[in-house]
């Protein structure tokens, strides 16, 4: 054999005894694509139909929660409905509808409004304040927007909402869109609301008295939540003459001085929790009480003291409260549909999406050793027959030794991945 022939044997030895004698310790890798990216959304929606929006900063306050209902005053701008009818509250993704409530407007001029604000307001928040659509009408809802209200509006009182104990004379109707209390001799007239508040709540009401009534009353009571109490004045309220506030409790009076005896509807709120019972007249604290508080839960109640003596009631509602409350901000500037963009990008997340392959690697490991030892055994035995019959050329021998090249890296491959 000549000296080709013997190299090529030589070659063809050390390819064979290099895999064999190598140690692999391997785990294959999951087959996969990971794929790393910043995830964007847009900044807020714009609610369909209006043509204009402003956003208005809320200031959160600790003990607030979610459902807090707070007050703004809007001025009227040309844009607008004249009775404010177009007014929406959204959330901060601008399209989330609030429930809202006017207690009082002037059109053309001004709207009190109450809105029921869903995020948690212990933290600053956002809602947009959106108008400018002429085919609407208003959505405002006292019943929707608070924990318990009452318009009087139905012409009937409300058996799920109020009862009037056995122990009271006079009479109680709804007319003329109030609730009207009359009383008799030496008794009070009154009427109980059904549900029961413990801390942290307001009672706001729309009221006004007769002339000649020297004492009238509202606000949270303990006494006759069933209908049943034997007419001891065991309330935890603030009563009403020409005189004083009375906070009572258990019978127990105290007192604050009173100079006015409203006549005609006026805006009052009586704020309760652990610590105080509070008057207040429009925004102004008038009268507070701090030894003769509510001791359990109470419920809701109105009266009138005399014969012939009445209070009546336009509204009465019920809302959370916290001493501190949130509180609006300015309104931002105004945007037009038109110039909105709906995409604001910004970063709010990361996310990695890994799309897993699964491989059968037996299979796969078979091929390639079996396919690498046949490319292999075919090179050879051609390179074999050429060389006995000598009419292997150079190029011939580079191409076959080629091919056996592959063959043994398939074979080398397949061991690996076994």
């Amino acid at each position: 054999m000549n000296r080709k022939g013997l190299l090529l044997i030589a070659f063809l030895l050390g390819l064979y005894l290099v895999p064999t004698n190598l140690s692999y310790n391997h785990v294959a890798p999951s087959i996969g694509i990971e794929s790393q990216f910043i995830l964007s959304l847009d900044g807020n929606s714009w609610l369909e139909g209006w043509d204009y929006r402003r956003q208005i900063p809320l200031t959160g306050s600790a003990g607030a929660g979610t459902n807090y209902q707070i007050i703004l005053t809007l001025s009227y701008n040309a844009k607008m409905q004249t009775d404010f009818d177009d007014i929406r509250v959204t959330a901060y993704d601008g399209n989330t509808s609030l429930d809202y409530w006017f207690e009082s407007k002037v059109d053309s001029g001004y709207v009190i409004c109450w809105v029921e604000v869903t995020d948690n307001l212990d933290n600053n928040q956002v809602i947009y304040l959106y108008y400018g659509n002429d085919a609407v009408s208003t959505t405002s809802n006292i019943t929707e927007t608070f924990l318990f209200a009452d318009d009087f509006n139905d012409g009937t009182i409300d058996g799920e909402k109020w009862f009037r104990p056995a122990f009271c004379a006079g009479s109680a109707e709804e007319t003329g869109g109030a609730l009207v209390l009359t009383g008799a001799v030496a008794d009070w007239e009154t009427r109980g609301g059904k549900v029961q508040y413990g801390d942290d709540y307001a009672f706001r009401m729309k009221i006004k008295t007769s002339a000649e009534s020297n004492y009238w009353h509202a606000g949270f009571d303990e006494r006759s939540l069933d209908g049943s109490d034997d007419g001891n004045i065991d309330a935890a309220r603030v009563t009403f003459s020409t005189t004083k506030y009375y906070g009572t409790y258990n019978g127990t009076e105290e007192t604050s001085a009173r100079t006015t005896l409203y006549t005609s509807y006026q805006t009052m709120e009586i704020r309760r929790n652990a610590t105080h019972l509070k008057y207040y007249e429009l925004a102004n604290e008038v009268a507070s009480f701090s030894t003769h508080l509510p001791q359990d839960d109470c419920g809701l109640w109105f009266g009138a003291y005399g014969s012939g003596h009445t209070t009546s009631v336009d509204w009465s509602l019920v809302r959370k409260f916290v001493d501190v409350e949130p509180s609006a901000g300015s309104l931002e500037d105004e945007e037009l549909y038109s110039e909105w963009s709906p995409i604001e990008w910004q970063e709010v997340g990361e996310a990695i999406l890994i799309f897993s392959v699964p491989f059968d690697y037996w299979a796969l490991n078979m091929i390639l050793i079996f396919g690498g030892l046949i490319l292999m055994l075919v090179s050879v035995c051609i390179i074999a027959v050429k060389v006995r019959d000598r009419t292997i050329t150079n190029d011939s021998g580079v191409l076959l030794l080629f091919l056996f090249c592959v063959g043994w890296g398939l074979f080398i491959g397949g061991t690996i991945i076994g």
